[in-house]
C-alpha cells in the first residue's frame, strides 16, 4: 500500500490553483489548530497572572484606587472615597498626597476654610513623604490657597512666592500658577503695582503647558490694569473746574 504524503495538498480531482490554496492552507490549520489554542490558553493564563500580580503592587493598586475614586460622579461619593484613600496604609505616599489635594479643592469649593486647612497639611506632609518634586508642588499650591482663603494675605503671598522659586523653569506651569495666586494675595493687599508688575513677568509668555495659565494671567493682568486706570481717567485734569463749580472767564 502507498504512503500517504505528509505534504498537504488538494484532494479532490478538481484543479484550481485559488480553491487548491485554499484547501491546502484550511489542512494546516486543522493540524495546528491544537497548538493555537494550546498557545492561545496559555497567553490568556499568563495576561491574568500578570494583572493579578500588578494588582498586588502597592505602586499599581494605588494608582487604580485613586482612579476609581475620580470616576465618581457624585460629589458626596467621591470625597468620601478620597478620604477612604487617603487614610489607606496600602496606599503610596504620592497618592495620599493626591488624593489630600483633592479633598482641599473640595473643602475650599463648599466653602469649609478648617477642613481644607487641615487636608491641605496633610497633602503636604504626604507629599514630602513621597519625595516628589512635583506633588510637593502642587500640595504646597494647594496649602497657599487655603492661607488665601482664610484671608491671611501676607501669608500667602510669601507662601506663593517661595513657591515660585521652588517651582523655577523646570515646573512652569507650577511657577505661572504660583505667580497667579501671589498677584491675587498682592492685589487683595491692594498692592496693585506689585501685582501688575508680577503678572507682566508672565504674560508675554509661551509655555507650550502652561497656555491656559497664561491666558489667565494675562486676562488677571489686564483687569488690574484697567481698574489701576479707571479713577485716574474718572478724575478731573489738573486745573480743570469741578464738578458745580462755576466756570469763570479768564
Amino acid at each position: 500500500m502507498a504512503n500517504v504524503p505528509d505534504s498537504a495538498g488538494p484532494t479532490t480531482s478538481y484543479s484550481d490553483p485559488i480553491y487548491d490554496r485554499l484547501e491546502t492552507l484550511s489542512q494546516r490549520v486543522v493540524r495546528r489548530l491544537g497548538f493555537l489554542i494550546a498557545a492561545l490558553i496559555v497567553i490568556v493564563v499568563v495576561a491574568v497572572i500578570v494583572h493579578s500580580r500588578m494588582q498586588e503592587s502597592p505602586a499599581a493598586a494605588s494608582v487604580y484606587a485613586f482612579q476609581k475614586a475620580g470616576e465618581e460622579r457624585d460629589p458626596a461619593k467621591r470625597e468620601a472615597a478620597y478620604t477612604t484613600l487617603a487614610s489607606d496604609e496600602q496606599i503610596t505616599p504620592f497618592f495620599r498626597a493626591r488624593a489630600y489635594i483633592e479633598l482641599t479643592q473640595a473643602a475650599l469649593a463648599k466653602p469649609d476654610a478648617a477642613a481644607a486647612k487641615a487636608a491641605a497639611a496633610k497633602a503636604v506632609e504626604w507629599a514630602q513623604k513621597a519625595d516628589d518634586q512635583d506633588i510637593e508642588l502642587v500640595a504646597g499650591l494647594s496649602q497657599a490657597a487655603t492661607t488665601l482663603d482664610a484671608g491671611d494675605f501676607p501669608a500667602a503671598e510669601s507662601a506663593y512666592l517661595k513657591l515660585e522659586r521652588k517651582a523655577g523653569s523646570k515646573a512652569q506651569d507650577r511657577q505661572i500658577a504660583a505667580i497667579l495666586g501671589a498677584a491675587k494675595a498682592q492685589e487683595k493687599q491692594n498692592k496693585i503695582d506689585d501685582a501688575i508688575a508680577k503678572l507682566e513677568t508672565v504674560i508675554s509668555r509661551s509655555d507650550a503647558g502652561a497656555r491656559q495659565l497664561i491666558d489667565l494671567a494675562r486676562q488677571e493682568y489686564w483687569r488690574l490694569k484697567r481698574q489701576q486706570a479707571g479713577p485716574a481717567l474718572a478724575a478731573p485734569a489738573a486745573g480743570a473746574p469741578t464738578a458745580g463749580a462755576p466756570v469763570t472767564a479768564a
